[in-house]
């Protein structure tokens, strides 16, 4: 059916087509299914929720900039980034399932009503259980994986933060994603199959975001056959929460403008290893303080010079002993 304007809970199926103008969170319920046709074009309120239905995080309803720095414990913003302020910015919530199966000839469009749109229009688009693919995404502040969910041949820019992924079955591929807030996807404690995508570019438009690729924090996702490019601060990014890297990260084109990094963020002077074969990487891999020794795994890569010695020249490491490399 055709629906003009949208907002609250749905208890019961429901499908969309046509034009549709979400004016308020919307909330699907657990066990219900909300169905998007090939060709609608959803436009969501801009800096306005005429029914705000997200009330799990206090945080959510501070208003006006952060002037302070990121504190994890206090989900404090980073310095001069907009807090949330859910009672003025609307939030989709698919606790239920989510079909969104669009075309190559008729996709869906998912994007702000505002005629000069930003990053930060409305809030949350979070799915728990569904498919999306042939989509158009844009403006949200994150797009949220929780779950069993599969996103495949989507279109993916202009997210404030992030696409986060936390489901262990989530399924990430053949899409295209550029200009997040920060990173283009971050992975935390989860194990998401990831493949064929295209990521990048990821420029900065405040002072205040980065420009990163994939933050991995934790879990066994499996990174294969991806394209990262333009997209350097800090790139791609694996965070010890173990003293090894247990996914898989293979086969992938790790273009210029687009670094690895090793950041250590929890244990103090951790041994660890990260093995990483098989990819094409045409930049450089830094190693960031706080390790005690790291070992690399970078067999069968990829450098596009044979020459050893500026091989190494691109492997950095900071008061971090690196122990062992396997070219």
């Amino acid at each position: 059916m055709c629906i003009r304007d949208r907002y609250g809970t749905i208890k019961k199926d429901e499908v969309w087509s046509g034009e549709v103008h979400v004016i308020g969170d919307i909330e699907v319920l657990p066990e219900v299914t909300l169905t998007i046709l090939p060709g609608t074009k959803i436009y969501v309120s801009a800096h306005k929720d005429r029914n705000n239905l997200k009330n799990d995080n206090p945080e959510d309803f501070r208003t006006g900039k952060s002037d302070y720095g990121w504190d994890e414990e206090k989900m404090e913003m980073h310095f001069g980034e907009p807090y949330k302020d859910e009672l003025n910015h609307v939030s989709l919530l698919i606790q239920g399932t989510l079909i969104a199966k669009g075309t190559e000839d008729e996709k869906i469009l998912i994007t702000s009503d505002a005629k000069k749109p930003s990053i930060y229009d409305w809030n949350y688009f979070n799915v728990n259980h569904g498919e999306l693919s042939y989509v158009n995404l844009e403006y949200c502040r994150v797009f949220g994986l929780q779950r069993e969910v599969e996103v495949t041949n989507c279109t993916i820019k202009n997210i404030g933060e992030c696409i986060a992924i936390n489901g262990n079955e989530v399924r990430f591929m053949h899409n295209k994603v550029s200009d997040c807030g920060f990173e283009l996807i971050s992975i935390n404690h989860s194990n998401p199959i990831i493949k064929y995508n295209r990521l990048g570019p990821n420029r900065k438009k405040y002072d205040y975001q980065q420009s990163a690729s994939i933050f991995v924090h934790g879990g066994r996702p499996v990174i294969e056959n991806n394209i990262f490019y333009e997209s350097s601060d800090p790139g791609i990014t694996f965070c010890n929460t173990d003293k090894e890297f247990k996914g898989s990260f293979t086969k992938n084109t790790i273009k210029e403008g687009c670094n690895i990094f090793l950041q250590c963020e929890e244990d103090k002077n951790l041994e660890f290893y990260l093995k990483i074969p098989e990819n094409n990487i045409y930049s450089a891999i830094h190693i960031r303080e706080g390790f005690k020794k790291v070992e690399l795994d970078l067999s069968n890569c990829f450098w596009g010079t044979s020459d050893l010695n500026l091989i190494k020249s691109r492997i950095y490491g900071q008061n971090t002993r690196i122990h062992k490399i396997k070219l």
